[in-house]
């Protein structure tokens, strides 16, 4: 009986949905919070007992590894040098553009020039 007495509303009838809400909410929280506390529990001694093994083939394989770096390294400067020489044509192509540019502004500025002075005679 005094089970039954804990879980009743303090709140009157049309509120008391509300109370209930909230302490199923909580429940669902505090279940959630012990599962996800028993999961890391688990990972943690799992990754215990596989760490000795995990070093053990990092050690084994130190050699692939800087293979890899060296491998991974030359690549890296191909790419860089390629990039630098796509630069620099695409400045050129810009530098190219602009005098274009600005050669069509220069006949503009003309154009109007003369036809403001032919507009003032």
């Amino acid at each position: 009986m005094l089970l039954e007495y804990s879980t009743v509303s303090p709140l009157p009838a049309p509120l008391s949905s509300l109370h209930y809400i909230v302490m199923l909410l909580n429940r669902a929280r505090r279940c959630t919070a012990t599962k996800v506390n028993r999961v890391a529990t688990f990972a943690s001694e799992k990754l215990r007992q596989c760490r000795a093994k995990l070093r053990r083939g990092v050690e084994r394989n130190r050699s692939d590894v800087d293979v890899l770096g060296a491998f991974v390294e030359g690549e890296l400067d191909k790419a860089t040098e390629e990039l630098a020489k796509q630069a620099e044509c695409r400045h050129r192509e810009v530098q190219f553009e602009l005098i274009e540019h600005r050669e069509q502004l220069n006949r503009i500025l003309e154009f109007l020039t003369r036809n403001r002075s032919a507009n003032a005679k």
